[in-house]
């Protein structure tokens, strides 16, 4: 039971209808999923370099095969120069690296103390 199925479950009850004892028990009974964690700036600064971190790292570990379209590359020729004239990026590959790394810092973070251990 939640603290919210808790509340509505008195809510509907007459005035007086539980003993102390029931209403205690009731409130002991809450999950503990159930409470809002507060968090202070500098936890949340933690995150964010957390976050940072993660996502440098797995953007550092991409190759040109990862980032570059090579199908769109256009090439200029200059008398006896090649040169790389435009080229796609891959931004939804770079995109999806970054929220992925994104994701598990923030998953790592919120972990419930039972999934912590």
């Amino acid at each position: 039971m939640t603290k919210q199925q808790t509340v509505e479950l008195l809510q509907k009850q007459l005035p007086g209808f539980y003993s102390v004892d029931q209403v205690i028990k009731m409130i002991n009974d809450i999950e503990e999923d159930g409470q809002v964690q507060a968090y202070n700036e500098n936890q949340l600064d933690d995150l964010v370099e957390t976050i940072r971190e993660k996502v440098g790292s797995r953007l550092r570990r991409l190759d040109s095969s990862d980032v570059v379209e090579f199908d769109s590359a256009e090439f200029e020729l200059n008398g006896n120069e090649i040169s790389l004239y435009t080229v796609d990026v891959a931004s939804e590959s770079i995109a999806d690296e970054a929220a992925d790394a994104a994701e598990d810092a923030i998953k790592e973070f919120f972990k419930t103390p039972q999934e912590a251990v």
